[in-house]
Parts: structure tokens; C-alpha cells; sequence
């Protein structure tokens, strides 16, 4: 049975990006780009507007137009490509007429969509066909590693405010005297009055009041996301429950629940994973939203 859509898997590493797709009727193929977006290929010949080139791959003729193409610090816009002749028409022409020189193609997309207008051979403005794509990404590592995520509240049970902070006590130099520990990945944290017991029974209930208060904090700090860890919820997760839906009825995007994200007992874990989680969910989100968005608003 002929599947009616493409099949394409996309492994976004630092520097380059491999593709495998499988066309609707069973045919695979595989392309290698940079993870920036672009295509780099050798430049032959450069004589006016005319650009002679190395494409590591076959295309339709006038399927590069509206592409940009970047030849040292010139930037230009493709109008005509012959296959045939392997040869690019630009807007403008470059400057200088040596051969040798590297260019980058590329169209300002993020690289799963470049790479899958490469793959299917959609021309810019025509819809994509049906495609099902599988992404991995360092998006996250990457957003973790230098610490670019979105500003986070972390909201804890009263009395928890440095629970994170603190740890588990684990070092890698057990004789250290001078411990140093990275800054947390929250950048505030504001304690609620509640608690829940060990067997799941409410102890402090959360109150209306209190479920005020914190959002009236939250709203001061103009933050898109919050982790809320409470303890116990594993076992009892009304308040969690509570208010993250209050949260999100005030119009917060991103709420990370602990007992939604990890089922451990120790609060230390599923608070760790709540921060983390709300760390980079708006930074994936916006990544996975730009991706759908192009494939989609054609297709």
C-alpha cells in the first residue's frame, strides 16, 4: 500500500543536520545540511549575474528561485536556476569573477523546514505535501548549557524556599571545602501555604486567598512560565491541580505540574524536573510552533 505522505526523520546536532525521508511511494533519500539553515556548495564561475555552481543534489529548474544565496558578505536573491547547466541567475551581480569560492544557499527557515523543501522539492510559496516528520533536536541541551531558557518562577510548600538550592548533598569532591554550586535555573521563588500529608490527606488546605496572592506575584514578575513542586503531590496533587489551573485562567502560557512530569516520592526530583521543564518549554514550544507553522500553512 502507497503511504499519500512523506515520511522524514531530522537529527539537528550543533553543527549539521541529517535527514533520511521515504516519499509516498517508498523511495528514500538522504541529505546533510548545516544546522544554521543552509546549503553550502562551491561556486565554479562567476560572470555578471550568472553564477555556475556544484549543487550536491538534483532539483526542479527554477525550484532555488527566492532562495537567498551568500558569497563571502554579499547576499543576493536567486530569480533562475538551470539544473542542466548547474547555473544560478541572481538579482544582482557579485562582485569579482574567481572561481573557488564556497556560497551558502539557504532561505531563512529553520533547518527541518529548509531541509524538507530540499527533500520534497517545494518551491518558496507553494503548499508542502503531506509530510509526517520525526525531529530530534539540541535545542534543549543547548538552551540548558548556556543557560538561555525562559525566566522561571519556582512556586514550593511553605518552608521549602532553598530545597533546591540546598540538594541532595551530593559533590563531586567530597573533601571540598569550598563548595561551588551553579545558580539555580529559577530566578525567584515564592512559597504557598499548603501541605499535604504523607498518606495523601490535606493538612493546610489551599486557600482562595492564597491562590490570589500567588498569581498577584507572579503577574508583578511579567514571567511567561512557573514549576510548581509541592509536597506530597505525588500522592495528593489537588493543589498542584489548584493552582496551575488558576495560573492558566489568569492567562500564564506554561504551568509545569510535578506530579504530572515525575511520579517520584522525594520532592527534591520532581521539583528539579518542574524547573527544568518550565525552563524550556517556551523555548521548544516557540521551535516546534515555527516548524509547524511552516509546514502546515500550505499543506
Amino acid at each position: 500500500m502507497i503511504s499519500m505522505s512523506w515520511k522524514i526523520w531530522v537529527d539537528t546536532g550543533g553543527t549539521f543536520t541529517d535527514c533520511i525521508a521515504v516519499d509516498p511511494a517508498g523511495i528514500s533519500r538522504n541529505l546533510k545540511v548545516l544546522s544554521s539553515g543552509v546549503l553550502r556548495v562551491r561556486v565554479i564561475q562567476k560572470i555578471g549575474t550568472k553564477v555556475s555552481i556544484v549543487l550536491p543534489l538534483a532539483v526542479a529548474t527554477n525550484f532555488l528561485n527566492g532562495f537567498r544565496i551568500k558569497i563571502g558578505r554579499e547576499i543576493r536573491t536567486v530569480v533562475d536556476f538551470s539544473p542542466a547547466l548547474n547555473v544560478l541567475t541572481v538579482d544582482r551581480r557579485f562582485h569579482g569573477t574567481q572561481s573557488g569560492n564556497i556560497a551558502e544557499i539557504y532561505t531563512g527557515e529553520e533547518v527541518p523546514v529548509f531541509a524538507a523543501r530540499l527533500l520534497t522539492e517545494t518551491s518558496l510559496g507553494d503548499d508542502f505535501p503531506p509530510i509526517e516528520m520525526k525531529l530530534g533536536s539540541t535545542r534543549g541541551t543547548n538552551a540548558l548549557l548556556e543557560r538561555k531558557g525562559a525566566r522561571t518562577i519556582f512556586l514550593v510548600t511553605k518552608g521549602f524556599r532553598d530545597l533546591i538550592q540546598i540538594g541532595d548533598q551530593q559533590r563531586h569532591n567530597l573533601f571540598a571545602l569550598n563548595i561551588e554550586k551553579p545558580p539555580p535555573l529559577y530566578y525567584k521563588v515564592i512559597e504557598v501555604a499548603e501541605r499535604v500529608e504523607s498518606n495523601g490527606t490535606v493538612h493546610l488546605p489551599l486557600t482562595k486567598k492564597e491562590i490570589a496572592r500567588v498569581i498577584s506575584l507572579v503577574k508583578k514578575e511579567k514571567v511567561l512560565t512557573v514549576a510548581i513542586a509541592f509536597l506530597n503531590s505525588y500522592k495528593n496533587p489537588i493543589h498542584e491541580q489548584l493552582l496551575g489551573e488558576a495560573l492558566k485562567h489568569d492567562g500564564l502560557a506554561y504551568t509545569s505540574l510535578s506530579h504530572q512530569l515525575s511520579s517520584q516520592i522525594k520532592i527534591l526530583h520532581r521539583a528539579e524536573t518542574a524547573v527544568v521543564n518550565a525552563y524550556l518549554e517556551p523555548i521548544i514550544h516557540k521551535y516546534i510552533s515555527s516548524i509547524q507553522s511552516r509546514l502546515n500553512s500550505a499543506s
